[in-house]
């Protein structure tokens, strides 16, 4: 009985792990032909595909075991079949999710149905597996067929040496000769396959031959963990001089997504229950006209952390990363001598954003709750993705910046915590939940986010009263977990000589133009964000009226550091030296755009009016901001030439961005793709 177990066993083994090799190996090709990958080190490659055949031989393992048990051992099926109906499955499976990542590179048209078309092809293979399983046993019930494990070994041989090769082209062969490469390539391939089955004619010697090459792929990995594990980790900010002249050695920079700017009782809500926001504006200027550049996070913050607009980091689909040539606020804060964290939440702004670039530190969520390098594309990265996803709300997130506040205390410092919990859904906290019985009753969260754009609910008054009431006791929660934040701050004695930035990346319309949400259009209450700024001793504080731009966060803290600004952001620079000011004529324009629903709208701020123009039709509004802020009555017919002025400051600024992009060597379209994950993400987050 045991010597047949040990048997079984073995066997599986025998056929298992190739298997996972040769799965693996198609996982490592379809990672190189996605459009936007840059080649892994040798280090990386092994680790990842050790790693992805590890999981794919415990799955394979786990699923012919209980093949086996039903029907082998219960239903009387030959074995041979069942591994065939196994491996056809998952090799099926894995090579039509691989065309499905390679087709996402290039297009999201099929986007909103990702999941679906995952399920289909799940049951397509499922089908032609067991339809050609079925099929070939009854050809071969009454013949002696077997598929001898040497043949097998040589194809997934033949697929591993192939993922070699395209590994190792970009690296040891950056040629434009494809032809010459993959010829020679492929005659060494075959031959290796070929040559080495014929030595694998005993079981003793294919044994032998797997072993090697376990070895070769699992003990490469294993020194490489080893290597990472015995050497420490350099301290990032080792060496790095603060000028002394510098005001403010701790810099604080406080986001906090989907915060409308009249959420806050600071700016005039008498019924918000905001009180540590309140408090931090009274010791801070408060801007009173801050614009966000885009109605969405992924420009909008790639735009703060630039200091340009969408329009020349080209961050506007949620499918491109940062270009390399763009410099970063963390960049800066790094040169002069700051040690830089950021900690927050967004499934846009994960490390494969590029906005991770120049921070020592990158604590972001939603993070894999189980964590493993492996490839990106296949089934292995999607197996890994059943384990779920470690989130965080606001007191995660506060508990984190205090403990890396409480260990850096002594050190200039640049920390940015991005809060995400006032963003669909709202689900506030029970002590959060409206005070209202009624509107307690209707729930205590909200998330149908594409039924409510479709305007199938919150048809009623009432009904968009309890919604508007979920968002504020989120905007509240947030409130109370910043308050521990800055308190944190007062106990470390960090907050009287502190530079903290609090804004938001965009705001949310709850149908004051007839929509729900964010990202569709360009009036006020998307795109008019809180900004404070409470300088180190709140030296200046007060209500400063000028409009300005969330861009100018980047250069204002740079001349807070005593850094030159770059000509290109000098005109976004706060005016942190008035207060009380009235906008005056000569405020500098500010400009708006990149919607990602509906028709593409872009917009420009200007002499207390606000123009806004579709880019696909004729169609256009001005609003005189001083009588209209609610933007409900277009002016545009009445006064032409304010119009042609609005649209010769658009036409002057798309010039302006096309020139600077040419300066960052940034083409037409760019290059700089991120992975299937984004799109996952734009759905995760009802983008799509």
């Amino acid at each position: 009985m045991i010597s047949s177990f040990a048997l079984l066993i073995g066997r599986m083994i025998l056929w298992c792990m190739p298997a996972a090799i040769g799965l693996t190996a198609l996982e490592s090709i379809g990672q190189t032909l996605t459009a936007g990958y840059l080649p892994l080190s040798f280090s990386d490659y092994f680790l990842q595909f050790s790693n992805s055949s590890l999981l794919l031989f415990g799955w394979l393992c786990l699923f012919s075991a209980v093949l086996s048990f039903i029907f082998v051992w219960l239903g009387g099926i030959r074995p041979g079949i069942v591994r065939l109906f196994l491996f056809l499955f998952f090799f099926l499976f894995t090579y039509l999710i691989i065309v499905l990542d390679i087709l996402f590179t290039y297009t999201d048209q099929y986007a909103l149905h990702w999941h679906t078309i995952m399920r289909y092809f799940g049951v397509f293979s499922f089908l032609v597996a067991g339809a050609a399983s079925l099929i070939l046993g009854k050809i071969s019930r009454n013949r002696q067929w077997s598929v001898p494990p040497r043949l097998f070994f040589a194809f997934t041989l033949f697929l591993f040496l192939l993922s070699l090769c395209f590994q190792a082209k970009p690296v040891f062969f950056d040629t434009r000769d494809n032809t010459l490469f993959w010829g020679g390539a492929l005659l060494v391939i075959l031959t290796s396959a070929v040559g080495l089955t014929l030595f694998a004619k005993s079981t003793r010697r294919l044994n032998l031959l797997l072993f090697l090459l376990l070895v070769l792929i699992h003990g490469s990995a294993g020194c490489i963990r080893f290597q990472k594990a015995s050497t420490p980790l350099p301290d990032p900010a080792a060496g790095r001089q603060i000028a002394a002249t510098v005001p403010s050695k701790q810099i604080l920079l406080i986001t906090v997504d989907t915060l409308r700017q009249d959420a806050l009782g600071l700016y005039g809500n008498l019924r918000a229950k905001t009180p540590h926001l309140d408090t931090l504006g009274k010791d801070s200027l408060v801007f009173t006209r801050a614009y966000s550049p885009a109605p969405w996070t992924y420009p909008a913050v790639a735009s703060f952390l630039t200091g340009v607009s969408p329009r020349v980091h080209g961050m506007t689909n949620g499918k491109t990363s940062l270009p390399p040539a763009i410099p970063t606020l963390a960049e800066s804060m790094q040169q002069a001598g700051y040690r830089s964290c950021a900690i927050g939440t967004n499934a846009f702004l994960l490390p494969r954003s590029g906005l991770d670039r120049g921070f020592d530190e990158y604590f972001w969520f939603p993070a894999q709750a189980v964590e493993m390098p492996a490839f990106t594309t296949g089934l292995s990265h999607n197996l890994l993705l059943l384990g779920g996803r470690k989130r965080a709300n606001a007191a995660v997130l506060t508990d984190h910046a205090i403990d890396w506040l409480q260990q850096h205390r002594n050190e200039p410092f640049f920390l940015w915590v991005h809060y995400f919990d006032p963003h669909v859904p709202y689900e506030p906290p029970e002590n959060f939940l409206p005070e209202d019985p009624e509107l307690r009753k209707a729930g205590s969260s909200f998330s149908d986010v594409r039924a409510a754009r479709a305007g199938s609910i919150a048809r009623t008054a009432r009904e968009r009263e309890w919604i508007r009431a979920l968002y504020q006791g989120d905007v509240s929660y947030t409130d109370e977990q910043i308050g521990r934040l800055l308190g944190a701050l007062k106990l470390l004695k960090l907050y009287d000589d502190a530079l903290i930035f609090l804004t938001a990346d965009h705001g949310e319309e709850f149908w004051e133009h007839g929509h729900f949400e964010h990202g569709h259009n360009l009036y006020n209450p998307l795109v008019q964000v809180p900004l404070l700024l409470k300088q180190p001793k709140s030296i200046k504080t007060g209500i400063v009226e000028v409009p300005v731009t969330t861009l100018g966060i980047m250069p204002t803290l740079m001349e807070s550091c005593g850094q030159a600004v770059p000509s290109y952001l000098a005109p976004n620079t706060f005016p942190v030296s008035l207060h009380n000011e009235q906008p005056g004529e000569s405020a500098p324009p500010v400009f708006i755009g990149t919607n990602i629903f509906y028709d593409p709208l872009e917009s420009v701020v200007f002499r207390n009016k606000k123009y806004i123009r579709s880019l696909t039709s004729s169609a256009e509004e001005l609003f005189d901001l001083s009588i209209d802020p609610a933007e409900k009555h277009s002016i545009a017919t009445d006064v032409p030439e304010l119009v042609a002025e609005a649209q010769a400051l658009l036409k002057k600024a798309e010039e302006e961005d096309a020139a600077l992009r040419q300066h960052f060597g940034i083409g037409d379209e760019s290059d700089y793709s991120i992975n299937l994950e984004d799109v996952r993400s734009l759905e995760a987050l009802g983008y799509l």
